[in-house]
This record gives structure tokens, C-alpha cells and sequence, in this order.
């Protein structure tokens, strides 16, 4: 007797130490950090909204020596080799609208070197390195930007995972014909160029033609070689001037700034310099405060010392964890905690048939963790829990992506809780394998 009570607290040992591995395995997995979309050797998947030729810009950041890749669309694939830095490719790859291609990227010109993998950087950073100005070199050719990546290179297993080697941006080639022409650019205050403030929200105007209050805002469907006059409404308290690039974007500094000045004339020019027959205005409105004007009141919008940051969640419905055009709401209600420096919780919350909570801001250079509160029956695809360096003057968004387990949600979302499921199943296995123990031990024995 015993002998089999020695046996028995052997087995119960052994299972031990099985649930405290499952149980820290279980802890990691829900203490993701941010997802990485490809690993080494595999492809990712990029799904296109529109019909088209893909068209990608490659931006070095620590990696300038050049990348390749392969895009497989239609069971065919396309070797594209020799993508220079600061530059963009037409692949000759058409996708209809919805098609998904498979995209496999390499660290130098000729296919060497696959990379390591990849996360979004649609907020406008690759970790710390600011992308906006690859960003909009790329949005000034009027398509939409489907995917931007953010690449680590091949030996980051084991460097670490360093997603700022270089941006990888998959869009569309831009139509060709006459009205291939726009103007864009940003409402900004002077003299920092903030893109934030009272007057980020004036409407833009092309006399007897469409106008835009967004920032930044968009004129397009202008015949190239043709003269428009473009107007912005004036902000109380504010001087107004503008700064203007034809087919670049490099211009916009306060010696170039020509003050008061709310409406001028643009001849749209006739090719790009990358000779394309498609060519683009990059029209920049500033205001200056005038000496004795009253502060603005405050709102939601980060000052010159200040950064901020929305929370957004979306139904992933491709599963990729990138927010992609169409993909809406979860239409259900969404907590988070979030950390400033790593200071106490705070909550957050999105309401139902909301894809954004409030606005928060923060000192410049605040380091921010969000954590999402996960719900069962839910899938998330971005990472549980995503940091930030708030480093610029400007709104940062967290993406959090979900998608329901099994498939397409019940009209109205899955109910607000979820009903008990039971025992987890590593608590489960781990008791089954340690009474499979003691059989085993006890038919050995014959005790």
C-alpha cells in the first residue's frame, strides 16, 4: 500500500507540473504583444477592394540596398526583382475588385534573404520612425493605399523583432488619361506646420467644381495643363497663406509661405516626374495666429507639446489584422484598459455601431499600452495588447481587429456576455494526464 501511495504522489508531481506549464502558456497567450503579419519563409495575404494594377513603393529606413518579391494572384506568380529605394514599381499584376494576392518579400534586389515579417503602419509610424511623408508621396498619385507594411529584415529572429528596416506600400497605378490631375495638401498652424486646430476643418474649394473639409483634403478628377482657382475659408483670428509643390511634396517650410492669401490660381501640371501621364498640386494652407487674438477654446486635438490617441476597433472580416476599406463596426460594445508611461489603468469603452471611443491627450513622447478586454466567441487578429511612443504633435490610432469564431455574427452581434463554457481545457487535460500517470504506474506494478 505503500508503494502505491508513492506512485500516486509521483503522478500527481508529474501532472502538476504539466498544468503549470499549460497554465503559463495560457497566461502568455494572453499577453500578446503586437501581431506580426508574416514570418520568415511564408506569405501573406493582401486582399484589394478595388480592380486594377498593383502598383509597389519601397521607402529604406535602416535597409536601403534595394528589396524583390513575388506576387501570386490567379494561381500565376510574378518575380518582380531590383525595387529601388524611395521608389515604386507598376507590376503588371491586374486584380479584380476583392481579389486577394499573395505577397512574398525579400531583403535584397534579387530574391535573397526572405524578411522576417511585418505590422501595419497605417498610424503613420514604423515603431519610433515617422512614414508620413512616404506615406503621402504615395497618396499624391491618387489611389488607394491597400496595405502599409512595416519590414523586418531576415536576421531579426535574432536581433530581435525590429519592424523599422523599411516600408513596403501596395496600391494601384493611377488611371491615365486628361482628368488625371488633383489637388491636396494639408491645413496647417504656423509655425510648426500642426496639422490640428480650428481651422483644420475649412473647407477647400475649386470655383465651380467639388470642395473638401478634411485634413488633409483631396480635389480630384482635374484635366491635367488646366488653370483652377482654389480657395480656403478664413479662420477669425487667424492670417492666412499657402505653399505650393507641383508633383513633390518637399516644399512646404515657412519661407516659402506666401501670407494672406485665401484663394490663388493653379495650373494643374501635365506629367509627373516620374513621367507618368498623371501629375498633382500639393497646395498647403497655413494660419498664423495674430498678435492678441484669444487662445482657441480647447479640444480634442493635440498641441505643439501634446499627442494624442483614439482606440479603433473594426470586423476584420479577412482575418488579416490590417483595418482595410470596408471593414466596419462589430456593432457591440468594446472595454479597454490603457497605461500613460506606465502609470495606473484607465478605461476605455466603445459604444455599439462605433468603430472609435474618445479622443485622449497626452504629453508628447507619452509611451501608451492599450489592452483589449477580450469576449468569447470573439477572434482577435491585431494583438491583445498594442504600445505606442507617442512621439509628434499629432492623433495616433490603436487598431484592435476582431472577427467571431465560427464564422458571420448573428444580426445584431453576439450577446454582451457569453454564456460559461466550462472547465478550461488545459485545466482538463492536465488532470486526465496525470490519472493516465497512475494507471499506467499501477498496471506496471500490478498494484
Amino acid at each position: 500500500m505503500l508503494r502505491w501511495f508513492k506512485w500516486l504522489g509521483l503522478g500527481l508531481v508529474i501532472g502538476g507540473l504539466v498544468l503549470a506549464a499549460s497554465v503559463k502558456t495560457y497566461i502568455a497567450s494572453l499577453n500578446r504583444q503586437e501581431v506580426m503579419i508574416a514570418t520568415v519563409g511564408s506569405t501573406t495575404t493582401v486582399t484589394f477592394p478595388e480592380a486594377g494594377e498593383v502598383r509597389v513603393y519601397y521607402f529604406g529606413l535602416d535597409v536601403t540596398s534595394g528589396m524583390s518579391m513575388e506576387l501570386s494572384y490567379n494561381n500565376q506568380t510574378k518575380e518582380i526583382a531590383k525595387i529601388s529605394n524611395g521608389k515604386y514599381i507598376d507590376t503588371g499584376v491586374t486584380v479584380a475588385a476583392g481579389g486577394a494576392v499573395q505577397e512574398k518579400v525579400y531583403d535584397s534586389p534579387n530574391f535573397q534573404y526572405p524578411a522576417y515579417g511585418w505590422i501595419p503602419g497605417d498610424d503613420g509610424l514604423c515603431m519610433n520612425d515617422d512614414i508620413s511623408a512616404y506615406i503621402n508621396t504615395a497618396e499624391a498619385y491618387g489611389k488607394t493605399l491597400v496595405s502599409i507594411q512595416c519590414w523586418a529584415d531576415f536576421d531579426s529572429a535574432s536581433e530581435g523583432e525590429d519592424y523599422d528596416d523599411y516600408v513596403v506600400i501596395l496600391s494601384y497605378v493611377p488611371a491615365q488619361g486628361d482628368a488625371a490631375c488633383k489637388v491636396q495638401g494639408y491645413k496647417v498652424e504656423a509655425p510648426d506646420n500642426i496639422r490640428s486646430g480650428p481651422f483644420a476643418d475649412q473647407a477647400v474649394r475649386i470655383a465651380g467644381k467639388a470642395e473638401d473639409k478634411n485634413n488633409p483634403y483631396y480635389l480630384q478628377g482635374l484635366n491635367l495643363g488646366q488653370t483652377y482657382t482654389v480657395s480656403v475659408e478664413p479662420e477669425s483670428g487667424y492670417r492666412s497663406g499657402y505653399s505650393v509643390c507641383y508633383n513633390q511634396i518637399g516644399c512646404h517650410d515657412n519661407v516659402n509661405v506666401r501670407w494672406d492669401k485665401i484663394s490663388d490660381s493653379f495650373t494643374c501640371p501635365t506629367a509627373s516626374a516620374s513621367g507618368q501621364t498623371y501629375g498633382y498640386v500639393d497646395l498647403w494652407w497655413h494660419f498664423q495666429p495674430r498678435a492678441g487674438s484669444p487662445s482657441p477654446s480647447p479640444s480634442a486635438s493635440p498641441g505643439i507639446n501634446q499627442a494624442g490617441f483614439v482606440i479603433h476597433k473594426f470586423l476584420d472580416v479577412n482575418k488579416n489584422g490590417v483595418r482595410e476599406v470596408g471593414e466596419g463596426t462589430t456593432n457591440r460594445t468594446w472595454e479597454f484598459e490603457y497605461r500613460i508611461d506606465g502609470g495606473e489603468k484607465q478605461s476605455y469603452m466603445i459604444e455599439p455601431g462605433e468603430e472609435e471611443g474618445e479622443k485622449i491627450i497626452v504629453n508628447k513622447g507619452a509611451k501608451v499600452k492599450v489592452a483589449e478586454l477580450g469576449q468569447e466567441g470573439w477572434l482577435n487578429t491585431t494583438g491583445a495588447e498594442l504600445t505606442k511612443t507617442l512621439a509628434d504633435p499629432k492623433l495616433y490610432t490603436f487598431y484592435f481587429g476582431n472577427w467571431p469564431v465560427g464564422g458571420a455574427p448573428p444580426a445584431g452581434g453576439f450577446p454582451p456576455t457569453q454564456p460559461d463554457t466550462g472547465t478550461p481545457t488545459w485545466i482538463t487535460l492536465s488532470l486526465a494526464l496525470s490519472i493516465t500517470v497512475i494507471t499506467i504506474i499501477k498496471v506496471i506494478l500490478k498494484v
